[in-house]
């Protein structure tokens, strides 16, 4: 089988488009990030947003090593 890394967002995906998958609010949630942050990571006014991405992003990361590697 062969296949190149992945890509989260897909192929040719917006800048602005944020990785999301089927139950993923569940594991999201259950890595202790809360539901009412979400909106922040779209928001980049300060430290807390970004505090708020950072965690998105290692929960995503955290996900995609578990499921696919």
């Amino acid at each position: 089988m062969f296949t190149d890394e992945p890509s989260m967002r897909g192929r040719c995906a917006d800048a602005g488009v944020l990785p999301w998958t089927q139950d993923f609010l569940d594991y999201y949630l259950l890595e202790g990030n809360l539901e009412v942050d979400l909106p922040l990571l779209w928001d980049d006014n300060d430290v807390e947003t970004q505090h708020v991405r950072n965690k998105y992003w290692q929960t995503l990361n955290k996900k995609l090593a578990k499921t696919y590697y």
